[in-house]
C-alpha cells in the first residue's frame, strides 16, 4: 500500500492534534480500500431477501443486509458480527459490530442519546466525536442510519471489519512446512531481523508467481511424481533425448535435476515441504544425459543437443542449464548446438527468444575461468555465479568477465538451499522421518552454481510473467538494473564507465526479484542491436616473463634487480605499482605494528595462511606485499586462497627472498615495484554504440596458454580481465573469443586496448591476430559520453551532463534513465512509505532510498504529537526496510525522514536535497 503524503514544509511537520487525527482517518480509508480494478456501475435490483441501509462515513455508503438477521439470533460462529454486503447484494462482505461512530457539528448530548436511542458512550474522542455501544449489531445499524439523517451529523456508521486483500508490496509468508529453512527467499530470523542476503521474492510474489511461463530443466530428469512437482510438471512438454521418447523422468539415483526443478517451481501454499522461486510456472523436463556401458553419466550426442535447444520453443520460455564442461581447457560450442541456440533465441516465443540461463561453474580452486567455457560465456545466455548467505562469493564459484549476475547457494560452513530430492530411498538423502527423505534441507541443502542458476531461472520466469513481450536482451538488462552487491569483502567490485557496479566474481550482483518485476512491468523493448568490429594482425611478440618484481637502490646485485614472480589470485596491479621502499616484516603472524603506508611488505611464508599475511599487510597500509617461499630453494609457490586479499601481492622463491632480507638488513634505501611488460594491441573505434556484450578474439602462437594474463581496457577506463593464470598447458589461445559483460552501457567510441602478459619464464609466442567485437545500440553521440545527443538535448537542453550524473537525485543516473526511457530531471519514484505485514505479528515498512543518505524512522503519538526515533538506517539503492512488532493495543503513526549527502562534485544536480519526510499511519487494532 502506497500512501501519498510527502511533507517538505517544516511548518507542516509541526502541526499535531486534530491534523494527526485527520491523517489517521485518511490513511485508514486508504488501507482498507481494496486493490481491485474499477468497473462500471450496474443497476441493483431490490430484493426482499435484503434490507438496504445507508450510512454517513462521512461519504454516504450503501450496504445490504440479509433480512433474516432481524428475525434470527446471530449464530455463535459469527462471534457477534453481523454479515453485510458493500454496494450491492453480491458485493464484498463486511461484518458489523454492536458499536457505532458518531461525529456532529455541535457538541454531543450523551444523555439524550441514551434516553432516545438506548446507546451509551464507549469512547470519547472529543466533544463532537464519540464511539457508542448499542445492544446488538442490528440495533447499531438502525441507530446509525437514524442518527445519520439528523441535522448537523457529519458521520454516523457502525464499526465494521472487512476481508480485504492486503495492498502492501510484500506477499504473506507461505504455509509450506519448511519455509523457515528457505533462506534464499527471506533470510531472516523469527523476529524479522535480516541474517544476510536473499532474492526479495516476497516483494515479487505480490505481483506474480510465474503463471503462464514454461521452464525447461535441461538435466538428468526429475521426479515427476514428487508432490511438490507433480502439478507443476503435469502439463509440461517432456523429452528424453538419449532414449528418443517423450519422458522427463530421472535416469538414475542422482537427484540433480529434481533438486534444480524444486528450486525453480516447487509447489507453494500447499502446506507441504518447500516453495520454488516461480511456484506457479510450468515445468518441462528435457533429459540430455545417458548412461554408458560403464555406468557413467554422459551427455547425448551434439545432434541431440541441437534438437534439445530448439525443442518446443513456441511453448518453452526459459531453459535452465546447470551443467557444462567446466575444465581448465577452452571448450567451444559445436556448430550444431550453436544452430539450435540461434534458432531458440531468434525464433522462440514468437520471435522474442527463449531465455537461456547457465551455471557459471564450480572451478575457482582449479583456477578455471567462465570465459573458457563456450556455453556459459555465450552472449545469448545468462551466466550465473554463486554467493553465500552473507553475500560473499562462494569458495568454488568460477570467476569470469562474462558473468552477468549471481544468486544464493551453499558453501563450506554455510547452509545450502532447501529444495526437492527424489522421494524415498532414491536420491541424495535416503532416510528421514516423515517426508524428510524427500527434501534437501539444512546441512544437506543443495549447493554449487547448479543451485544458483535455477534461482535466476525462476526470477526470469517472474519477469516474463508480467511482460511476455520482452526479448532475451531485455531480460538480461532487467537483471543488470535490478542486481546489487551486498556490502562484502570483494575488492574486485567497481563501477564501470556507465556507473554500473561489477565484479568478475559475481557479475552485477544479486537481483532483487521484487525490483526486477517492477522494472519488467514498465520496461520498453530495447532497440535492435548492431555489431561493430575491427581486426588487427600485429604479429607482436609477447615478452617472456613479463611479470616481474623490480628492485632498486645502491649496489643491487644483478640477480635481484628483476626477480621472477607469480601473482596472487586477487587484486592485480595491471598498471604496475609505485616504486616504494621495501620493508621486511617477518612472517606477519599477527597485526603489523610498523606503519606501511607508501611501502611494500616483504613477508616470509610459514605458520599462517597467505590470506592472513596479506590481510595484516593491507591493514598496516602497505602498497603491495611480497611473500617468499620458506623452502625448496628456487620454487615459486602459487598464493592460494588470496582471491579477496584486496592488496597486490606476488610470490617469489626462497633464494631470492632470503637474499632480499639480507639486502634490506644492510641497506636502507632499497625500493621495489611490481612491473608488467605486456604485448598491446589497440583498436580505435569511431562508431558510437551503447555497449552491451564486448568480445575479443585472439590468435597466438604462445606455447603455454596458462601462463598468460589477458585484459581489455575500454575508452572509459574500465578493465575486463579475460584470462588469468591457469592450469591449461596447451598452446594458445588459438582463435578464441572472450566475452565480457562489464562494459554494458559504456560508449564504444575511442581507444580500446588489449594487454597480453606472460607471467612465467621459458614459454614464448606471438599475437598473430586480434579482433574487437562490440554489440550494442547505435546512437548519435558527438561528445562520446555514452548518452544519445538527442536524448540529452530533450532532457536538459544541452550536452553538459555526464553519463554517471543523477540530476534529480533519485538514484537512477543518466545511463539508467536513458535505458529505462524515464525523465532524468524528475524522480522516478516518489518518496513514499509502503506498509505490509511481514507476518501476523510483525509489520514491514519500506521506502525508496539512496546510498548517499541516511534515514530516521519516527513513531509519533496520536495523543500529544510527541515523536520517538525508533531506527536510523543508512540508505541503500533501491530501497530500505524496517521490521517492527505489530501493536494490537492501539494505533501508531510512523514517518520517515531523510537528508541526502551532497552529490559528488562531478555529478551536477538540478534538485535540492532538503530534509524530506513521508508520513504513514500504521493501522494497528
Amino acid at each position: 500500500m502506497r500512501l501519498q503524503g510527502n511533507i517538505t514544509d517544516p511548518g507542516l511537520r509541526e502541526q499535531q492534534g486534530l491534523n494527526s487525527i485527520c491523517t489517521f482517518l485518511l490513511v485508514t480509508f486508504l488501507f482498507l480500500s481494496p486493490c481491485l480494478p474499477s468497473r462500471a456501475k450496474e443497476p441493483i435490483a431490490e430484493n426482499e431477501q435484503y434490507r438496504r441501509v445507508e450510512f454517513l462515513e462521512p461519504h454516504p455508503q450503501i450496504y445490504y443486509v440479509d433480512s433474516i438477521w432481524w428475525e434470527t439470533a446471530l449464530p455463535e460462529e459469527l462471534e457477534g458480527w453481523l454479515p453485510a454486503r458493500l454496494g450491492n447484494p453480491s458485493g464484498p462482505e463486511v461484518q458489523i459490530s454492536h458499536e457505532l461512530v458518531l461525529k456532529t457539528e455541535t457538541p454531543i448530548d450523551e444523555t439524550d442519546l441514551f434516553q432516545n436511542h438506548y446507546v451509551e458512550t464507549a469512547r470519547r474522542i472529543d466533544d463532537h466525536f464519540v464511539i457508542l455501544n448499542a445492544i446488538t449489531p442490528t440495533h447499531a445499524l438502525e441507530t446509525a442510519q437514524e442518527l445519520g439523517k439528523a441535522p448537523g451529523t457529519i458521520a454516523s456508521y457502525p464499526i465494521m471489519r472487512r476481508a480485504y486483500r492486503r495492498c502492501g508490496k510484500f506477499a504473506p509468508i507461505p504455509n509450506d512446512t519448511y519455509f523457515s529453512q528457505i533462506w534464499h527467499v527471506d533470510n531472516r530470523n523469527s523476529r524479522g531481523e535480516r541474517h544476510g542476503i536473499d532474492l526479495n521474492l516476497r516483494a515479487a510474489w505480490n505481483l506474480t508467481r510465474g503463471e503462464d511461463i514454461t521452464i525447461a530443466v535441461v538435466d538428468n530428469g526429475i521426479d515427476l511424481e514428487h508432490p511438490e512437482l507433480v502439478e507443476r510438471a503435469s502439463h509440461g512438454p517432456h523429452f528424453n533425448f538419449g532414449e528418443d521418447r517423450a519422458s522427463g523422468a530421472f535416469i538414475n539415483a542422482d537427484a540433480h535435476g529434481t533438486a534444480v526443478a524444486g528450486l525453480i517451481a516447487a509447489e507453494g501454499q500447499n502446506e507441504t515441504g518447500v516453495i520454488g522461486v516461480a511456484p506457479q510456472a510450468t515445468l518441462s523436463s528435457l533429459v540430455i544425459f545417458d548412461i554408458n556401458r560403464r555406468g557413467e553419466e554422459v551427455t547425448v550426442p551434439v545432434t541431440d543437443l541441437m534438437d534439445m535447444f530448439q525443442f518446443q520453443i513456441d511453448k518453452i520460455a526459459v531453459q535452465n542449464h546447470s551443467w557444462g564442461l567446466f575444465a581448465p581447457v577452452q571448450s567451444s560450442i559445436d556448430a550444431l548446438s550453436d544452430r539450435g541456440i540461434e534458432n531458440a533465441v531468434k525464433n522462440g516465443r514468437g520471435g522474442k527468444g527463449v531465455i537461456i540461463v547457465r551455471a557459471g561453474g564450480n572451478g575457482r580452486e582449479f583456477l578455471n575461468n567462465v570465459n573458457d567455457e563456450g556455453w556459459a560465456q555465450d552472449p545469448r545466455a545468462i551466466a550465473v555465479g554463486a554467493v553465500r548467505s552473507d553475500g560473499a562469493p562462494t569458495s568454488y564459484s568460477t570467476r569470469g568477465a562474462c558473468l552477468l549476475v549471481s544468486a544464493p547457494s551453499g558453501d563450506t560452513a554455510f547452509l545450502g538451499l532447501a529444495t526437492t530430492d527424489h522421494q524415498g530411498e532414491s536420491g541424495y538423502v535416503s532416510r528421514g522421518r516423515n517426508d524428510l527423505a524427500d527434501y534437501l534441507l539444512g546441512a544437506a541443502g543443495f549447493s554449487g552454481t547448479s543451485a544458483s542458476a535455477p534461482l535466476i531461472t525462476g526470477v526470469v520466469a517472474l519477469i516474463l510473467s508480467v511482460n511476455s513481450d520482452l526479448t532475451y536482451r531485455d531480460v538480461q538488462q532487467i537483471l543488470i538494473h535490478s542486481a546489487f552487491h551486498p556490502r562484502v569483502n570483494d575488492p574486485d567490485i567497481e563501477a564501470n564507465g556507465a556507473g554500473f557496479v561489477f565484479s568478475h566474481n559475481t557479475g552485477y550482483g544479486v537481483p532483487d526479484a521484487g525490483f526486477a518485476v517492477e522494472l519488467a512491468q514498465v520496461w520498453k523493448n530495447r532497440p535492435e542491436a548492431t555489431e561493430t568490429s575491427q581486426t588487427k594482425r600485429p604479429n607482436r611478440l609477447i615478452p617472456d616473463a613479463g611479470f616481474q618484481l623490480k628492485i632498486r637502490g645502491r649496489d643491487i646485485p644483478t640477480a635481484l634487480r628483476s626477480i621472477a614472480a607469480k601473482p596472487a589470485l586477487g587484486t592485480f596491479a595491471d598498471e604496475g605499482t609505485k616504486d616504494v621502499p621495501l620493508v621486511f616484516v617477518g612472517e606477519a603472524l599477527s597485526p603489523i605494528d610498523i606503519p606501511l603506508e607508501g611501502r611494500g611488505a616483504l613477508i616470509k611464508r610459514g605458520t599462517n595462511t597467505f590470506a592472513e599475511k596479506l590481510r595484516h599487510a593491507k591493514e598496516a597500509g602497505a602498497e603491495f606485499a611480497v611473500i617468499y617461499n620458506n623452502r625448496d630453494a628456487d620454487e615459486i609457490v602459487l598464493l592460494g586462497g588470496t582471491d579477496f586479499s584486496g592488496i597486490p601481492a606476488v610470490s617469489i622463491n626462497q633464494n631470492d627472498g632470503e637474499d632480499l632480507v639480507d639486502l634490506l638488513g644492510n641497506q636502507s634505501d632499497v625500493t621495489s615495484e611490481i612491473s608488467l611488460n605486456s604485448a598491446t594491441v589497440e583498436f580505435d573505434i569511431s562508431s558510437t554504440l551503447i555497449c552491451e556484450h564486448v568480445g575479443v578474439e585472439l590468435d597466438t602462437t604462445h606455447t603455454y596458454r596458462g601462463d598468460l594474463r589477458i585484459t581489455l581496457l575500454s575508452p572509459s577506463g574500465t578493465r575486463s580481465v579475460l584470462q588469468t593464470i591457469n592450469k591449461d598447458s596447451s598452446p594458445g589461445p588459438r582463435g578464441w573469443t572472450y566475452w565480457s559483460t562489464k562494459h554494458f552501457y559504456e560508449s564504444s567510441a575511442g581507444m580500446w586496448k588489449v594487454f597480453v602478459t606472460d607471467q612465467e619464464e621459458n614459454d614464448i609466442g606471438f599475437i598473430t591476430a586480434a579482433s574487437l567485437i562490440i554489440k550494442g545500440v547505435p546512437i548519435l553521440d558527438i561528445d562520446h559520453d555514452g548518452l544519445d545527443d538527442q536524448w540529452e538535448r530533450r532532457a536538459f537542453g544541452s550536452l553538459n551532463f555526464g553519463i554517471k550524473a543523477d540530476p534529480d537525485n533519485d538514484g537512477f543516473n543518466n545511463a539508467r534513465e536513458q535505458i529505462l526511457q524515464t525523465p532524468p530531471t524528475t524522480p522516478n519514484r516518489p518518496f513514499l512509505i509502503d506498509f505490509s505485514l511481514w507476518d501476523p505479528q510483525t509489520i514491514r515498512l519500506s521506502w525508496p532510498s539512496l546510498p548517499e543518505s541516511h534515514y530516521e524512522v519516527l513513531k509519533r503519538s496520536l495523543i500529544d504529537g510527541s515523536s520517538q526515533v525508533v531506527a536510523t538506517l543508512p540508505g541503500q539503492f533501491p530501497g530500505n526496510e524496517l521490521i517492527l512488532p505489530l501493536n494490537r493495543s492501539g494505533n501508531a503513526f510512523y514517518s520517515v525522514r531523510t537528508r541526502q549527502w551532497p552529490a559528488p562534485t562531478d555529478q551536477r544536480s538540478l534538485s535540492p536535497s532538503p530534509w524530506a519526510e513521508e508520513q504513514l499511519t500504521d493501522v494497528e487494532r
